[in-house]
């Protein structure tokens, strides 16, 4: 958490170098209190007396946290819009389901930022039935009409695999 004095600490050093005569410009993180940590465009400026002294600096402080907001925003729809080219190219240029499916499983993760994924799919009594592997961590699942499809297999995929985290489920739906 920040504090007051984490906050001074961040700014002493351009204090002390505008005070010495230069001109001094930098970002950062700021913290301040009843406001919380703010980002800044920073420019300290000297200020002289007749004799040329240095007698104090004159700041000119612009909160960039908006323009940092609207940056990241651009930056994850271009990203989003990026999944979504390659998803499209890499459906129409699928030569089987699984295809298909390996093609959404990564646009589902890298578009969401998940760790795990999966295609759940029914067989014709709209009943998931998962493997022996997953059936200890997924429950029967029904789906409402809507959701119907007409496979027979499930994918599930894992970005990548932590010694806590459960492995990945691949499951197969019966016809039975």
């Amino acid at each position: 958490m920040w504090s007051a004095k984490k906050g001074f600490k961040t700014i002493l050093p351009h204090i002390e170098k505008v005070l010495t005569g230069e001109t001094v410009e930098y970002e950062t993180e700021v913290a301040f209190h009843g406001v919380g940590v703010r980002n800044l465009h920073v420019v300290y400026t000297p200020d002289r007396n007749s004799a040329g002294e240095v007698t104090g600096w004159i700041a000119s402080i612009r909160d960039l946290n908006d323009t940092k907001r609207t940056q990241d925003s651009l930056a994850e729809s271009l990203r989003r819009e990026q999944v979504l080219y390659r998803f499209v190219d890499r459906l129409h240029r699928a030569e089987s389901d699984t295809m298909v499916y390996e093609a959404a499983l990564d646009s589902i993760l890298n578009g969401s930022r998940c760790n795990r994924a999966s295609i759940l799919l029914f067989d014709e009594t709209e009943v998931m039935r998962s493997s022996r592997r997953a059936a200890c961590q997924m429950n029967t699942f029904t789906p409402s009409k809507d959701t119907r499809h007409g496979s027979r297999t499930t994918s599930t995929r894992s970005r990548s695999q932590s010694a806590t985290s459960p492995p990945p489920i691949s499951m197969t739906t019966s016809e039975t």
